[in-house]
């Protein structure tokens, strides 16, 4: 590429963090060109489980996680396609009483960011979960995380049909 480009902002990285960084700065009406050294969405962000969670990240990150959730329920409206996400939940489970200490531990230091996490003693657990081992002594649940699906990633870093999300260029040859 030996093009010269004029850009009020570059990003390095065609991933969904680089993309969704990209849609923003579009939408607050500046140019962007968004750079990726292979294929947009073929690294990380195309090859994860697709999980949009809160529970289990660290407490810094969860201002941004709690403000990029809701985002995800409007996504279809945002890029002009089904993006397959799902509302299905998160739990963890605690295998000893120090584990489900650490889980309300978490839970509680959550709640000051705002993530109200549901605990589950061993019944209830059980009771929700009847598939789990007598090994569970507890549970965190975090209702409304979700996930997207891998296929979703390409529609994701490809850019919306109105030109407000920029499609997502890449550097290789």
């Amino acid at each position: 590429m030996t093009e010269r480009l004029r850009a009020d902002v570059a990003i390095v990285g065609g991933g969904i963090a680089g993309c969704a960084a990209a849609a923003a700065l579009r939408q607050a009406g500046l140019t962007v060109v968004l750079l990726e050294k292979s294929l947009c969405g073929a690294g990380a962000s195309g090859v994860n489980f697709g999980g949009v969670r809160q529970q289990g990240r660290h407490l810094a990150e969860l201002p941004l996680a709690r403000r990029a959730r809701p985002l995800w329920d409007r996504m279809r409206e945002t890029v002009g396609e089904d993006v397959e996400f799902e509302a299905t939940g998160h739990i963890k489970l605690a295998r000893s009483e120090a584990d489900m200490a650490e889980l309300e531990r978490y839970a509680r230091d959550a709640a000051e960011y705002g993530l109200r996490l549901q605990l589950l003693g061993a019944n209830a657990a059980r009771a929700e979960l009847p598939w789990l081992g007598e090994t569970v002594v507890g549970a965190s649940l975090s209702p409304r995380t979700g996930r997207r699906t891998r296929a979703s990633s390409g529609r994701l870093t490809r850019g919306s049909r109105d030109g407000s999300v920029p499609t997502c260029a890449s550097t290789r040859r």
